[in-house]
């Protein structure tokens, strides 16, 4: 599964940040001045999407991860 795909079935809120972090190599702050929301709920999104892929990673049979994020 490539991690796009993985990244798509993300809530809506956590693939936005997730997509201008790591595709659009964006800041926090851009992001967070982006979306008009704060910078910590941008670096909470951020975490839970994290956690959340490590999850679905780990569901799918594509290893352990948790080391890696």
């Amino acid at each position: 599964m490539e991690l796009r795909q993985v990244v798509d079935q993300l809530d809506e809120s956590m693939r936005v940040v997730v997509a201008l972090r790591y595709f659009q190599d964006m800041q926090i702050k851009e992001i967070s001045d982006c979306l008009d929301i704060s910078e910590s709920a941008v670096k909470t999104r951020l975490h839970r999407a994290r956690k959340a892929l490590i999850n679905m990673l780990q569901y799918s049979g594509e290893g352990n991860l948790r080391n890696c994020v």
